[in-house]
């Protein structure tokens, strides 16, 4: 490797390598998205907002549509979390998924009750 870090592959290609400064950085970053608790802004819960603005029909069906959305998701998480397995990634990995998963299932269950509220104008 030269000194910045880069060397010559097999067929001519530019090999990088992460430096000892680099390693420092990335360490640092890991460990502090672990104490940072950082607010996600979904589109979803934007609209959410504006939820009266619909007439309640138009409503219903945009609830109907995003359940089905969320259910074709579980479907997605099956067989990404298959494919990891037969490829032998690490179990941690899996665990991404599952949380995606978990938040899947609480936005799905939110709706359904939503959904009723609405039926009932409980809702907006």
């Amino acid at each position: 490797m030269d000194a910045a870090g880069e060397g010559r592959g097999r067929g001519g290609r530019t090999v990088y390598g992460i430096t000892p400064e680099g390693r420092a950085e990335f360490d640092r970053r890991l460990r502090a998205c672990w104490g940072e608790i950082m607010p996600i802004v979904d589109p979803f819960q934007v609209a959410l907002t504006f939820m009266d603005r619909l007439p309640k029909d138009d409503l219903l069906a945009a609830v109907r549509d995003r359940r089905e959305l969320l259910r074709a998701g579980f479907g997605m998480f099956e067989r990404a979390l298959d494919g990891k397995r037969a490829g032998n990634a690490p179990r941690h990995v899996d665990e991404c998924l599952r949380l995606s998963s978990a938040q899947y299932r609480a936005q799905l269950e939110w709706l359904e009750q939503a959904a009723e509220k609405i039926v009932n104008d409980d809702l907006p």
